[in-house]
């Protein structure tokens, strides 16, 4: 997929590889589960090498009612592979909590 604008094609999708890997330990008798994560996104063509980034993240998992309930909450880190020399904020803090329903 490409755009044009003003003449110029650039592609909406470019080439990219991720990593992707993820841990966590279920413990039974508390119906929690604590997490690590871990990103990082490359892009193939010189021109989206500042677009790459690296991810770290840990939280917990808490299964209420087996799979059809989950609160979960986890902090991550969202660093850039190329730091961007002039930006004030060189990386990102993100927290989520969510609730997570299925109803069959």
């Amino acid at each position: 997929f490409t755009s044009v604008a003003a003449g110029v094609v650039t592609p909406l999708l470019p080439r990219q590889d991720s990593i992707f890997a993820a841990a966590g330990f279920y413990h039974a008798a508390t119906r929690l589960q604590p997490f690590v994560r871990y990103e990082e996104l490359f892009f193939s063509d010189a021109a989206f090498e500042n677009r790459g980034q690296r991810r770290y993240a840990g939280g917990l998992n808490w299964y209420i009612a087996a799979n059809n309930l989950k609160l979960s909450g986890f902090y991550e880190r969202i660093a850039p592979r190329v730091p961007v020399a002039n930006a004030r904020i060189k990386d990102s803090n993100h927290f989520l909590l969510q609730l997570q329903v299925y109803y069959f």
